[in-house]
């Protein structure tokens, strides 16, 4: 078989499996892609259902404090003995409210078990008068201090004086309880964030609650935007995102919803793994198709590589070193120069050599007189630096590159081969140039050859141009 029909022969094998892989993943590609579209609706609609819960749970929590408001305001006998029957005649079984308090003008505060204290530390009266009805974002509790808790307040008027102030408490650990995302077999979580503070008021995932900024150390799944997520619940929209959490190290895909109640919103998240549970098999099954794919064409084509490896190593042995001395030679060289175009060396030395007479001994005793003459000259230039650092870059012109040597211990070098070269009756020209933070080598080289010129008509006007040696 021929290099050409086996370089063709491998070609077509290499297409087929590419193919055979690209048909693969794209299939799994596809799977995850729909799986997780799947997930982004199951969520939403979770996400929506539960806004609903929780302002329909607003609403009806409102409705029964300003009932409760009424009662009072019209009410002859004010003891806490009848504010506190009135407190407990009403249920919030189908709310979040948690228990239910009554605030005093003198920032008392009167509990549905008839308990009264003082507040005045964490509640003024006045200033929560003038906030009207409200719903507060996360707060300390007045009876259960190292509770957090969120107030719907509704202010008691008579004669158009607010004379009271009730309301109705929401434990933050009750709401844990009672808003819980029924998908995924409880491997879904549920988020209630304040769009105005970033404060999350309810975080069914973590132990402690946090900020939204804390997810933004996250990493971001392409196609997704932190901004794009931090404006949508500051503004109040709807939208999704996937990160990579810290917590578990795994991508969770998010869904957000506003909840229509102050600047909240509702996240209910799951992970990655979770979603994409339902792709395990398919995925499996189609990467044990692809396997045994690879199995066959990698037997198919070990095959065929063994028989070019061999030829592989000769074509780049011929390309890269010099067939007479086996240093590297100008290709190799040119190569390096390209590599190293823009590294900086914090030291670097170059050595430019020339043999002197290679052109007259070749035309006296023949070119087999000259190739011993180089093979010497290269012998000497390997017993002082490594064949790394030789190139052989013409004729009868060596090059050495040397890092981390200066210039006095390359010359120190050079005289020792200056030596050996001379016992044999040859000579050599020689520059040497070092140079500390040089980007490349082009222009120590051009300051080595520069030197090795003025060296070698110095040497020809000493000897004027004298064959270098008597006999071949």
């Amino acid at each position: 078989m021929s290099r050409r029909q086996i370089i063709f022969l491998i070609i077509i094998t290499v297409a087929v499996i590419v193919s055979l892989s690209s048909l693969i993943v794209t299939t799994i590609d596809d799977v995850n892609s729909q799986l997780e579209q799947e997930c982004f609706d199951e969520l939403e609609d979770t996400a929506k259902v539960l806004a609903e819960e929780i302002k329909q749970s607003s609403d009806s929590s409102r409705a029964i404090l300003n009932a409760m408001a009424a009662i009072i305001s019209g009410m002859d006998d004010k003891s806490n003995k009848k504010l506190c029957e009135v407190l407990n005649t009403f249920s919030f079984d189908a709310s979040y409210i948690s228990y239910k308090e009554i605030l005093f003008p003198d920032n008392t505060m009167l509990y549905s078990d008839g308990l009264v204290e003082d507040v005045s530390a964490t509640l003024n009266f006045d200033r929560q008068a003038t906030a009207g009805e409200y719903i507060s974002n996360l707060t300390q509790s007045a009876r259960e201090k190292d509770e957090m808790v969120i107030r719907n307040a509704v202010p008691v008027v008579q004669n158009g004086r607010t004379i009271y102030i009730i309301y109705g408490v929401i434990r933050v650990s009750d709401l844990a309880e009672k808003y819980k995302a029924d998908i995924y077999d409880g491997h879904a979580y549920v988020l209630i964030e304040d769009g105005d503070t970033g404060d999350f008021l309810l975080d069914t995932w973590h132990e402690t609650l946090g900020k939204v900024q804390d997810l933004g150390s996250c990493k971001i799944e392409p196609g997704y935007s932190w901004n794009k997520f931090i404006n949508d619940i500051r503004a109040g929209r709807s939208g999704r995102v996937a990160f990579t959490s810290k917590t578990i190290g795994e991508v969770v895909y998010l869904r957000y919803e506003p909840i229509g109640v102050n600047n909240w919103n509702i996240m209910v998240m799951t992970p990655q793994y979770v979603a994409l549970h339902q792709s395990e098999d398919i995925s499996k099954r189609l990467y044990f198709m692809a396997a045994i794919i690879w199995a066959v064409m990698l037997l198919y084509m070990l095959s065929v590589t063994w028989c070019l490896l061999s030829a592989y190593r000769r074509v780049r042995k011929i390309s890269n070193e010099d067939p007479i001395t086996g240093l590297q030679n100008r290709n190799a060289y040119q190569k390096f120069c390209f590599d190293t175009r823009r590294k900086k060396f914090d030291s670097i030395s170059c050595v430019f050599v020339d043999l002197n007479g290679l052109h007259e001994v070749n035309n006296k005793y023949g070119h087999m007189a000259g190739d011993e003459m180089l093979q010497i000259v290269a012998r000497a230039l390997l017993a002082e630096f490594t064949f790394e650092q030789v190139f052989r870059i013409g004729g009868d012109e060596f090059l050495i590159i040397s890092e981390n040597a200066d210039a006095d211990e390359c010359a120190l070098k050079m005289k020792r081969v200056e030596q050996e070269i001379e016992a044999h009756d040859y000579y050599i020209s020689f520059g040497v140039s070092h140079r500390e933070n040089e980007t490349g080598v082009d222009r120590i080289s051009q300051e080595a050859d520069a030197r090795m010129l003025e060296n070698k008509r110095a040497y020809y006007a000493e000897n004027e141009r004298r064959n270098p040696r008597a006999t071949p």
